[in-house]
C-alpha cells in the first residue's frame, strides 16, 4: 500500500522500467554488485 512506503505513493510500472533503462544504459557501466530496491522507500520501514 502506498501509506507503507517513506514516499506515500504506490509503484507504478514506469517505476521499474526507468530503473532498468539506466541499469542497462552506459551510465551505469561501473556498477557492480548492487542491489536496487525500487520500493518507495519500503526497506526503510
Amino acid at each position: 500500500m502506498a501509506r507503507d512506503s517513506v514516499l506515500h505513493r504506490a509503484q507504478e510500472p514506469d517505476d521499474i522500467a526507468y530503473a532498468v533503462l539506466f541499469l542497462a544504459s552506459d551510465e551505469a557501466k561501473n556498477i557492480t554488485g548492487q542491489s536496487l530496491n525500487v520500493d518507495s522507500g519500503k526497506i526503510l520501514r
